[in-house]
């Protein structure tokens, strides 16, 4: 008998505010508010149109085409994979024949964002919009092995007035062990903190100068294959290669071949620091070369410190140290080297205060003469977070930033911002076998 039910459920918008933790960037099976996030696709060329097409026919294809026969436990993952027995070719068949759709997950998310610069300590002007919107699905179905699983986000993004639409996600995901897994399609890169959270996820209403600056205003997405090996639980290494053909959300370099295709490696480590802390640590880079012969090249370091249990009203903090080298053809490097850190403690119930902390400075400044020029631009953001309940998130901000050149006054801007973020999802569930059909 087939049963199919439909939930709604709520995600935990304060438990999102982390990057994805280390066992969720271990595994590619989906986990809806923790890996769906906006992107601005300026430029769709008709190649990513074209792959993203086949993505999403294949995804439509899993959702009304794959009979639902059984669902698989991660208890029986897990003896399918330790099994040194491989299955017969007929077993093969039917473990495809018979392959289910488990759950489909749909969901939005609304970001609405208030920004009033300061001038002599009052309000200079005040602007409210819709800064990004979206509307994401994802499947997971089963054999023995290997495990695949779909995703497909659509939905607008505006950071400057210039609202886009667009196809923000689309991939397909297959687990061939507990500790190789493979993602191609179009996703943002796992590189650092920030670019692989989605932005209504940030525990600040923007992103830090160095991400911002060397990411674009909504982060790296290419299409691509991605591959993750994890040797043990405290141990991962990621790496993939993307076409290239667009950087920092399609603003680079779009629909030109690259010299060198986009690539990057993330290998990390989560290690145990008390009985009631962990850290996860990652180093990171990235690079590429356009068709005109400029070099990219970023790299860095992550961290994340988080209590075990997942105590919502435990004490968090998170950073990351980014340098980049950009070379263009036959010119200078340019040298660049930021970080940015953040601690919230929870407050009452639904209360917390967090604090970012932000620097920032071109290594090859150079004035007039050629001489070397010191410079350096630093931050303070206080925020504070309020739940109105487990859908909807206030989120007030400061922002006080200096920028000091040598040989030039310090510039300054304060800044403040009010950011509401609502989300809501459904869940389809799908049990049992239609008539005719049995189980392995």
């Amino acid at each position: 008998m087939l049963q199919v039910s439909l939930e709604v459920f709520s995600p935990a918008l304060r438990e999102q505010t982390l990057a994805p933790s280390f066992k969720e960037r271990q595994t590619f099976h989906m986990k809806f508010s923790s890996h769906v996030r906006p992107t601005s696709v300026t430029h769709l060329e008709a190649h990513s149109i074209v792959r993203s097409s086949v993505i999403g026919v294949f995804f439509v294809a899993l959702l009304f085409g794959a009979t639902p026969a059984f669902a698989q436990s991660p208890e029986r993952l897990n003896e399918s994979t330790s099994s040194a027995a491989s299955p017969s070719q007929p077993q093969v068949s039917r473990l495809m024949e018979n392959a289910a759709v488990q759950n489909l997950k749909v969901g939005g998310v609304v970001e609405v964002l208030a920004t009033a610069p300061l001038q002599n300590g009052q309000p200079e002007s005040d602007r409210g919009r819709i800064r990004s919107y979206e509307l994401s699905a994802e499947t997971k179905f089963e054999t023995a092995l290997p495990v695949f699983a779909a995703k497909l986000t659509v939905g607008g993004f505006d950071n400057s007035g210039d609202p886009t639409f667009g196809l923000r996600e689309g991939f397909l995901q297959a687990s061939f062990s507990r500790s190789l897994h493979a993602r191609v399609g179009k996703y943002f890169l796992p590189i650092g903190l920030y670019n692989q959270t989605r932005r209504s996820a940030w525990a600040t209403p923007t992103a830090p100068q160095v991400v911002s600056r060397f990411f674009g205003d909504d982060g790296i997405v290419d299409t691509g294959l991605d591959l993750n090996w994890t040797p043990s639980e405290t141990i991962s290494i990621r790496a993939g290669v993307m076409n290239g053909y667009t950087f920092d959300a399609g603003e680079s370099g779009a629909g030109l071949k690259p010299s060198t295709p986009t690539h990057y490696v993330r290998p990390s480590l989560n290690v145990s620091l008390s009985e009631t802390r962990t850290l996860d640590a990652g180093l990171n880079y990235v690079g590429r070369i356009d068709e005109a012969g400029q070099s990219n090249r970023i790299s860095g370091l992550d961290f994340v410190l988080a209590p075990k249990t997942g105590d919502a009203r435990s004490w968090f903090g998170f950073g990351e140290i980014l340098y980049r080298e950009l070379k263009p053809a036959n010119l200078p490097t340019g040298r660049e080297l930021g970080a940015t850190v953040y601690f919230e403690q929870p407050l009452k119930t639904s209360w917390a205060l967090g604090l970012r902390s932000d620097a920032f400075t071109i290594r090859s400044l150079v004035d007039a003469n050629g001489a070397k020029r010191s410079n350096l631009d630093w931050a303070v953001v206080p925020v504070v977070s309020y739940d109105l309940s487990k859908e909807v998130r206030l989120q007030g901000s400061y922002t006080y930033f200096t920028e000091t050149r040598s040989g030039d006054s310090a510039r300054t801007e304060q800044t403040l911002e009010i950011r509401l973020v609502t989300e809501l999802g459904w869940l389809l569930k799908i049990r049992g076998l239609p008539s005719g059909r049995s189980s392995l």
